[in-house]
């Protein structure tokens, strides 16, 4: 018999579209020898589209809770003769409108359970997703490189500082840090979903959608699936490279930029809605936190209600596609990034170099195949 010398990833932390578009990736390609997916949410409570949900059933999928020593002790279990997980993945819960503790419980303390336990487990390598909408500046001219500075201005932007900071103070384990621009495409239903839901209810109600951020504002995005392409990428390429510093961390971002006057011209295609832009002034204004909740508040409240209609029409009770706008949304994200590190150290490409309208089309039909998005609508 001869010995299985693909490697070996386990997967730790949260279950959700992403790191399932991760292991879509890993199973369709064949990359890997043996994969474990161990997270704090079971199979059973998640639904993910026909091909992720296909990858999932060919795994082996265990419900964990990394801030248990037992729970994890548990998932990083494997027989003598196969000897220490090759890889670790590991997702912390970034999904906004949390709470500080929560995003300590499901981000910052489970990443550094999990670092010291694959360091003790020997562990080759913790590849590790992390955000890049926490820089300090957000420069046209100049985007944010890896050594830029950061200011995080949100709970969960300070969870995953905590978290890299646990990644980069676990001495002895070597570690990749993905610092993700905002994703976009099949199931990619948080940040970027939000504009297409504001759309389409501003469709609806027959008005322009109104944008306190200025048409040229740098906007760097990537395609769900470059990103699930750069964990697999960035692991193999560290595992068969020399003389490479413990630990490693990269933006992964388009690099075209998407700035909302592009994406605007997308939904006006797809929906036929305007897109009024205000200048600076109005935004900086909206920066004050009183009239920020304010307004997040009025808009939220005219935005639901129709929204609501719509998934009526279709008899969808339930979807995570929203034109619910979280405070997060509003303020305090820096969307200049500089992804070419990546590109330039470990020979990386980008597939999607920049947002398309049929990319757009295709996630909305995604949605309506999950029955996450109105039935009737043409796409």
């Amino acid at each position: 018999m001869v010995a299985n010398t693909k490697p070996s990833v386990l997967i730790l932390g949260v279950l959700d579209p992403t790191s399932a578009h991760v292991v879509r990736y890993i199973v369709e390609t064949g990359a890997a020898g043996q994969v474990r997916v161990a997270t704090f949410n079971p199979l059973a409570t998640c639904r993910f589209s026909t091909p992720c949900a296909n990858a999932l059933a060919r795994v082996e999928c265990m419900q964990t809770n990394p801030n248990q020593p037992e729970s994890l002790n548990a998932a990083f279990k494997r027989s003598q003769d196969q000897g220490p997980w090759d890889y670790v993945f590991f997702f912390g819960d970034m999904r906004p409108g949390q709470s500080e503790q929560i995003y300590r419980l499901r981000i910052s303390e489970p990443a550094q359970a999990v670092a010291q336990k694959a360091r003790a487990a020997g562990v080759k390598l913790l590849v590790y997703l992390s955000s890049s909408l926490f820089y300090e500046k957000n420069s046209i001219s100049k985007p944010n490189t890896e050594d830029a500075p950061m200011k995080p201005a949100h709970a969960v932007h300070r969870a995953i500082n905590q978290l890299e900071k646990a990644m980069n103070e676990t001495q002895g384990l070597c570690t990749i840090g993905l610092r993700s621009a905002i994703t976009y495409g099949p199931e990619m239903y948080g940040k970027m979903f939000v504009p297409i839901a504001v759309a389409r209810v501003h469709q609806e109600l027959g008005d322009p959608v109104h944008s306190l951020v200025p048409a040229d504002a740098p906007h760097h995005m990537v395609h769900i699936n470059d990103l699930a392409r750069a964990f697999w990428h960035t692991a193999q390429w560290r595992s068969r490279t020399q003389n490479l510093p413990e630990k490693l961390t990269f933006n992964v971002a388009q690099p075209i930029g998407n700035d909302p006057g592009r994406v605007a011209s997308i939904l006006e295609s797809i929906f036929g809605v305007k897109t009024i832009f205000h200048n600076n002034f109005i935004g900086k204004a909206m920066s004050l936190a009183a009239t920020l909740l304010s307004f997040q508040d009025d808009l939220n409240e005219r935005l639901l209600g129709p929204w609501s209609r719509l998934l009526a029409e279709s008899n969808i009770e339930y979807t995570p596609v929203s034109p619910y706008i979280e405070k997060e949304l509003l303020g305090g994200n820096k969307f200049s990034i500089d992804g070419t590190r990546i590109t330039k150290m470990t020979e990386f490409k980008y597939k999607h170099a920049a947002v398309t309208e049929e990319e757009f089309r295709e996630a909305i039909r995604e949605a309506q195949q999950m029955r996450f998005w109105p039935i009737k609508d043409i796409v």
